[in-house]
């Protein structure tokens, strides 16, 4: 088996093997995706057998503000292998060579979506992004408290919300870590797919600037959430409401909501408090790429010898001292004694926020070895509210 980069002449055998395993041909994503995107803005991993294709993993560029800092990462989607070729493992080489790519391009992370994280997690992927969950009877949010101050427009071409969109969009980004950076441009290609998918949009306003939005489907009954972000609780209130308005159109509501949101407080009971779900997977690529770009705040100072392993990537393995100092973060190799052990799992998790220091360690998953260490790398390694809504 051959695992290389993907070339246009082998385009039509990975639209088929997307055919096979996603969406299907016709469906106005796949038309999209492999008219406007497939290789002209990303690239394919294959494994080839002769010229057949075998197995691919599609890696699409994005950028996302982590720690205040724009980062820039790859998104694996379309991880598939033909049903020939299935129960060969052809996923551990197909995944060292995108990792292989990804370090020479100077990658640090990547991002990836799973349909079943069993499949990831022995690879170091795990769960960086969690959302709230909410489903529940459409006529329930018609008991929440009505909202004067805030005027609802909906948008009949979802296009021309742009502006609106963006200045929301933008404003949540100072509160919320890891979201992906959407350019004019990457809103209009999101846009034009939403709205291929029939996609609406309603805008919340108060004193005539955007509060909210609400991206929205209406389909086989059910009342789905694409995106709500709003600008404050009133806001998200009279989107619920006008959500409730659509009772002779749907029966069912249901929204994946940023991880720490508080909409259930407003509910009449418990039984639709919504739960938390694991949304998506990150993986460090390289432990020094990701320590040089770790942003420092001015007032943390100290020093720390870390041991990090990597069972999948043994190039991440390594004893580090770290020093942070005037803003700046130093590394270097180190013989001296471990004084904080972790997998590259748990330092993804710890680097992406996801979970602070003292939660991982309480789960098990760093273990302390001079506990004096441990004020260091809480202040160096802050908990972030983690939120992002990509799907492609």
């Amino acid at each position: 088996m051959d695992f290389r980069l993907l070339n246009s002449a082998f385009l039509p055998q990975a639209a088929e093997l997307w055919d096979y395993c996603f969406e299907k041909k016709g469906d106005p994503f796949y038309e999209w995706y492999f008219s406007e995107y497939c290789l002209k803005q990303n690239s394919v991993i294959g494994g080839f057998d002769g010229d057949k294709l075998a197995c691919m993993l599609h890696l699409n560029p994005y950028a996302i503000t982590l720690r205040g800092q724009t980062l820039r990462l790859p998104y694996i989607v379309g991880v598939a292998t033909a049903p020939e070729y299935r129960g060969q493992h052809l996923t551990r080489p197909l995944l060292e060579t995108a990792f292989t790519v990804l370090r020479a391009q100077g990658a640090a992370f990547a991002l990836l979506m799973p349909i079943n994280p069993a499949i990831y997690k022995p690879y170091g992927f795990d769960y960086c992004y969690y959302r709230h969950y909410y489903q529940m009877p459409l006529a329930e949010l018609k008991k929440l408290p009505p909202v004067h101050n805030i005027k609802i427009t909906r948008c009949a071409d979802i296009t021309e919300g742009l502006d609106e969109l963006t200045a929301v969009y933008e404003a949540c980004g100072q509160e919320l870590n890891g979201m992906a950076v959407r350019s004019r441009a990457k809103w209009q290609e999101l846009l034009n797919g939403y709205k291929a998918e029939k996609v609406m949009l309603a805008i919340a306003f108060e004193d005539a600037s955007p509060a909210g939005y609400m991206l929205y489907s209406l389909d086989a009954g059910n009342f789905k959430v694409q995106e709500l972000l709003t600008l404050g609780h009133e806001a998200q209130t009279a989107l619920l409401r006008y959500a409730a308005g659509h009772l002779s159109d749907a029966a069912n509501f249901e929204w994946l909501a940023e991880p720490g949101n508080l909409a259930y407080l407003d509910f009449a009971g418990s039984t639709y408090s919504g739960s938390l779900k694991p949304f998506m997977m990150a993986r460090c690529i390289n432990i020094r790429k990701a320590l040089e770009l770790l942003p420092v705040p001015q007032n943390v100072s100290g020093e720390a010898v870390l041991l990090i392993t990597d069972k999948f990537l043994p190039l991440n393995n390594g004893l580090l001292k770290i020093t942070a100092q005037n803003g700046a973060l130093t590394q270097a190799s180190t013989i001296e004694n471990e004084e904080i052990t972790m997998d590259s799992a748990a330092f993804t998790q710890l680097y992406f926020g996801t979970f602070s220091f003292e939660e991982l360690v309480r789960a098990g998953k760093i273990k302390v070895h001079n506990p004096r260490k441990s004020g260091f790398l809480q202040a160096l390694f802050t908990k972030c509210r983690n939120y992002i809504n990509e799907y492609y």
